[in-house]
């Protein structure tokens, strides 16, 4: 397990859990999914949550 706030870290993962205000608002599996297309599933969802934002 990792805690992280990069998203390029958490692309190496093979599920992600978004932790807003304390509760589980959502995860992601990356599945079959190549690293980059999982990337960007997380850095959509962080755009959702309000998430910093980072270059790639």
């Amino acid at each position: 397990m990792m805690v992280t706030h990069d998203p390029v870290a958490a692309s190496y993962s093979s599920r992600v859990i978004f932790i807003k205000d304390g509760q589980i608002y959502t995860q992601l599996n990356k599945g079959a999914l190549e690293r980059k297309m999982f990337f960007e599933d997380i850095m959509k969802t962080q755009g959702v949550l309000g998430g910093v934002k980072h270059e790639h």
